[in-house]
């Protein structure tokens, strides 16, 4: 429905905002979610301390993104993009408070409830937000509002359904256990991101975001049939 209501550019541009955004996320999680799964023994003292960094890494790469916005639109030569970004910022400030649940249900084996609420965010998000917002004729605007509405929802139903310690604090020690592992899950997601999206970020810098949009679109249209 959306890739009839946006027209390619608008794609275009909200396709490399969106990879900026999740290339960016692999620095500001630091592999803290799957350090938190892979420990044979998770104590309180991991919760809060994985916490407080998810905080303090979320603030920080928002505040980041909205200083850059501008340099990354000179980048890609698409000056419609640094306002973009700086509202897609906003997303590290959300995401910040689900790391921990997320890692929770994960470790738990409750693949089946991650998976009901995760569709359930994305269909309000862009099967409502999006689509009304597009019928409206926001045009970009409405996969950018779109993205933080599905974001918003996950991270309310994540935090209702599984319980996890909300007080922020700090011990060295479980900060040095989660980062050694953290620190080379990252790279690792770095890696396997260059492979997956490296050709997206040459065809919206080489080709412009029209290209790039058609791409997607292209991909949406094959996935549905």
């Amino acid at each position: 429905v959306l890739a009839r209501l946006v027209t390619p550019t608008e794609f275009g541009l909200m396709g490399v905002a969106l990879i900026v955004i999740e290339f960016s996320k692999m620095f500001s999680h630091m592999g803290i979610g799957p350090a938190l799964v892979q420990r044979k023994e998770l104590e309180k003292r991991h919760l809060i301390t994985g916490l407080t960094l998810s905080l303090i890494l979320g603030a920080f790469f928002a505040l980041v993104l909205v200083g850059s916005a501008a340099y990354i639109a000179d980048f890609f030569r698409m000056p419609d993009l640094q306002e973009i970004l700086k509202v897609l910022a906003l997303i590290f400030l959300i995401d910040s408070f689900i790391l921990i649940a997320q890692a929770l249900l994960q470790r738990n084996m409750k693949f089946k409830l991650s998976a009901s609420i995760e569709t359930t965010s994305y269909a309000l998000g862009y099967g409502v937000v999006g689509i009304v917002l597009g019928y409206l004729g926001w045009g970009v605007w409405a996969l950018v509002y779109a993205s933080l509405a599905q974001s918003l929802l996950l991270t309310i139903l994540m935090v209702l359904v599984q319980p996890f310690p909300k007080k922020p604090g700090f011990e060295t020690k479980a900060f040095r256990e989660l980062i050694t592992f953290g620190g080379g899950f990252t790279i690792a997601r770095i890696a396997n991101f260059i492979a997956t999206q490296g050709h997206n970020l040459v065809v919206g810098r080489m080709l412009g975001a029209t290209a790039l949009g058609i791409t997607k679109k292209s991909v949406t249209t094959i996935v549905n049939r």
